[in-house]
């Protein structure tokens, strides 16, 4: 708790040495760590509570959904196939969202894999120096976006016992970022990639290796944020808060925590609260964001207001789309609680890793072969 409290302040203020404190800030800074010191040991029982299930939450939910997306979209922003998938998206993104073309699996990817995938490649771009700051915060504005495999597997058919229902969210919220994109292209120029700084081709096989290590590093600091948050609402339990309150608090704070408690709320408001917290994201979801972008010279607080309106324009369209299919609706089982399995897994995810798997072991025997042959 107490890195990231340093972390925090490094984030947000873009400064990294302990002299921007006055001598008022230093002394709040040591009674904060002290109290937290005091609190991790007099209510170490709850933390370990909270950290145990942060981690089953990870184990159950978030790795299984997002670490296949992660590589997959590794894979293909460094290879030759990010610009064989860009090509039929060539005229959507030069004229609607105002970018080069081989920028736009950048957004494919968002859509698909979940909240850091987008982040973590504009970050990668910037610090190959492809893109520019300014063209990445545009870019950042419609590319965090909830995964298809969380909303319908460890949602929709958790809560509702139906797919439907999370294909309703999953499509507003992709509906809100088109619209995004859109408006924050509107008079302003096509950005594109800078030619002079491509990075050379590189063995299949390497290119898979550097994706896996790069997204092992981005899933541990998402599940590092996810267990210190799900650490954290121990301690929010023992505020006097309504109910109700205590599920917002924890539904903005963190989204897939905030999912998990809506088991009790009625069948329509729950339909809104979980495009609510997955349209957001949730301030964890930031953080994560926050420390992908580290040295790229993005500011969050843009990213936050565009944030609101793609949070506002999803709850629309869901709310329309709600109100559109009401036989569809009035076939929904009621709302189930969410039970834990341990070693769940993600097909679609499955079936990614093991398509790439064929690939590395493909491309290494081909690269032995070439090899013995030059010998």
């Amino acid at each position: 708790y107490i890195y990231y409290l340093s972390q925090l302040s490094i984030t947000f203020t873009g400064r990294n040495d302990f002299n921007m404190f006055q001598k008022g800030n230093h002394i709040f800074l040591f009674l904060l760590t002290v109290c937290l010191c005091l609190i991790c040991l007099l209510y170490s029982k709850q933390l370990f509570d909270g950290i145990s299930y942060g981690i089953q939450i990870c184990l159950n939910t978030l790795i299984p959904s997002m670490f296949g997306f992660m590589i997959l979209s590794d894979f293909i922003a460094n290879s030759p196939l990010n610009s064989i998938l860009s090509k039929p998206f060539s005229i959507i993104s030069k004229y609607l969202f105002r970018m080069e073309p081989k920028l736009f699996p950048i957004f494919l990817m968002s859509i698909l894999g979940g909240y850091p995938i987008g982040a973590r490649l504009i970050a990668q771009k910037i610090k190959q120096q492809q893109i520019s700051p300014q063209a990445g915060q545009r870019l950042l504005s419609f590319c965090i976006n909830c995964s298809p495999a969380f909303l319908l597997s460890g949602v929709s058919l958790i809560l509702w016992g139906n797919l439907q229902i999370g294909v309703l969210i999953y499509l507003s919220q992709v509906c809100a970022a088109i619209l995004i994109g859109i408006l924050s292209g509107i008079k302003k120029p096509v950005f594109l990639l800078k030619d002079q700084t491509e990075l050379p081709t590189t063995n299949w096989s390497v290119t898979f290796v550097n994706a896996v290590n790069h997204s092992t590093k981005s899933m541990g600091v998402v599940c590092s944020f996810v267990v210190i948050f799900c650490g954290l609402f121990r301690f929010l339990d023992l505020i006097p808060l309504s109910k109700d309150n205590n599920l917002i608090i924890k539904g903005l704070l963190e989204v897939t925590s905030g999912c998990q408690l809506i088991q009790d709320v009625s069948f329509f408001n729950s339909i809104l609260l979980v495009c609510l917290f997955t349209s957001f994201g949730g301030i964890c979801v930031f953080l994560q964001i926050a420390a992908l972008l580290n040295g790229c010279q993005i500011k969050m607080l843009p990213l936050l207001g565009w944030r609101i309106l793609y949070t506002a324009c999803s709850l629309l369209f869901t709310y329309l789309g709600i109100l559109t299919w009401k036989p569809v609706i009035s076939c929904f089982q009621q709302i189930q609680k969410v039970t834990f399995r341990l070693y769940s897994v993600s097909p679609i995810s499955s079936i990614f890793l093991i398509i790439l798997v064929i690939l590395l072991l493909l491309f290494s025997q081909k690269s032995a072969r070439i090899t013995d042959k030059k010998k």
